[in-house]
């Protein structure tokens, strides 16, 4: 008798989870059915987005001016005048209170705070006004890995109600984009990787102010050095390598705004990077290893010149002692019981350095390949707070082709994706009377070129038709 109620009591309780799981599908098939309706109203035209390996980076488009969420329906009825009202009216109307209530929503989720979850973050500094644009370009970025709650939160709150198309690149752009549709409705529209990181770029080279660092004489063993703005006028501009470094790395050959093939890369990034100090150390997230990595000391566990030739160091080739000769190179006589193991900060610092290192070497010997000596550093990896890898870049490129070439960074790195995919979609408005693009290095282009790249597009697409992704991009 127990066993046949508990038999029965589990039956029931299945049935009702069933029917919860049915209530809640059926829930959001009607929700996707009044968003299907209101293609015409798309908070997804003022979004761009670039899912990488590691990290998903979103610009939001903010107008000055408030837009009319439907230029061509007509004026809403008063309070009298709703019992006149089709049917077919009525459901418009409740269809676009829908659409204002989640774009609503959702831009006061973005704009009114800077933390997002575990690991969102909004950047104010990063802030861009752009008056060809008409309004204030936002850049947000989180853990790809975080995805699914990132999904399940704009279904609970209904901010998906206000997006229809999302443009994007990226890998996750081809992976995501049926788990978009199926839990969101939202259509992931993929942008060509390509095409859209040197849109991006070239974007914000003409509408970003001081856009473009350098560091200059960087001290090699404390990785301190002065840092100096760079030119970023549209003359003399081309030809330069673009090094996106992400959860892996891809080598850009840049000669014009539409003239872009990718000549290299490796497997060994920021994933790479991120992969390995999961193993070596207990930081869960890359801000909590750049901190740990200010305190480490990267010759406590690799080897150095002066290790194997005094403190004189080998001055026949110009190495000096601090020189790494071997990454790690130490730990190798690290072994037995009574040997004190190394700190996580040394560990993580020398494998930063091994990285970047690597990076650097491929990329300068790209540039002595194409005889091409400007190089933009971009890409995640090179965060804002990642300055040790940015010095140790602009040092190694100076010291290798003895001060031929420069390493150039941008503050906006890694969000290039992005941009170009919201510019993909984005119509310009026309610049309000006696003003001008924040920082357009060139005096400011008109707003018809500020989006389409003067009128180039078209050739940007058929230049990179049959180009390879950017392997490991993020």
């Amino acid at each position: 008798m127990e066993r046949a109620l508990a038999v029965t009591c589990s039956s029931i309780l299945g049935l009702l989870v069933v029917a919860r799981i049915g209530n809640r599908r059926a829930q959001l098939r009607k929700k996707l059915q009044q968003r299907e309706a209101l293609v015409h109203l798309d908070f997804g035209n003022f979004m761009g987005a670039d899912i990488g390996g590691t990290l998903t980076k979103i610009v939001y488009f903010e107008p000055f001016d408030e837009p009319q969420d439907d230029p061509a329906a007509p004026p809403s009825p008063t309070a009298a005048a709703t019992e006149d009202l089709t049917e077919d009216e009525r459901e418009a109307r409740e269809q676009r209170a829908v659409y204002r209530a989640a774009a609503t929503g959702l831009k006061r989720f973005i704009t009114s705070q800077t933390s997002y979850g575990e690991t969102g973050r909004r950047d104010d500094a990063l802030a861009i006004r752009v008056e060809s644009l008409g309004g204030t370009l936002h850049f947000i970025q989180f853990e790809t890995a975080r995805m699914d709650g990132a999904v399940r939160l704009l279904v609970e709150n209904d901010l998906h109600m206000a997006i229809y198309r999302l443009a994007c690149t990226g890998g996750g752009a081809i992976k995501f984009a049926a788990q978009f549709e199926a839990e969101a409705g939202i259509n992931i529209e993929p942008t060509d990787e390509l095409a859209a990181l040197a849109k991006g770029l070239d974007f914000l080279l003409d509408h970003a102010r001081d856009e473009v660092y350098t560091y200059e004489r960087v001290d090699f063993r404390t990785l301190r050095g002065e840092l100096t703005t760079c030119d970023q006028t549209r003359e003399g501009r081309f030809p330069y390598l673009v090094v996106n470094i992400g959860s892996g790395v891809s080598i850009l050959k840049v000669l014009g705004p539409t003239q872009i093939e990718r000549v290299s890369g490796t497997s060994l990034g920021g994933g790479t990077y991120f992969g390995l100090c999961s193993l070596l150390t207990k930081c869960t997230s890359f801000a909590q290893l750049l901190a740990m990595c200010e305190h480490g000391d990267p010759t406590a566990v690799d080897m150095t010149v002066g290790d194997i030739y005094g403190a004189a160091g080998y001055g026949r080739f110009g190495l000096d002692a601090s020189t790494v000769a071997s990454s790690f190179g130490k730990m190798q006589r690290r072994r037995g019981a009574d040997v004190t193991p190394p700190r996580e900060a040394d560990m993580a610092r020398a494998l930063l350095v091994m990285i970047t290192q690597n990076i650097g070497q491929v990329a300068y010997l790209n540039a002595q390949v194409h005889g091409i000596q400007k190089i933009f550093f971009v890409g995640s990896f090179l965060s804002r707070k990642n300055t040790i890898s940015s010095q140790l870049l602009a040092y190694s490129m100076h010291f290798w082709s003895k001060g031929n070439m420069s390493a150039q960074f941008f503050r906006h790195e890694g969000y290039f994706g992005s941009i170009g995919s919201y510019l993909s979609r984005a119509r310009a408005k026309k610049p309000r009377s006696g003003s001008m693009d924040c920082g357009s290095a060139s005096g400011g282009k008109d707003a018809a070129a500020a989006v389409d790249g003067d009128g180039e597009e078209e050739e940007e697409e058929k230049a990179a038709e049959g180009s390879q992704s950017a392997t490991g991009a993020a």
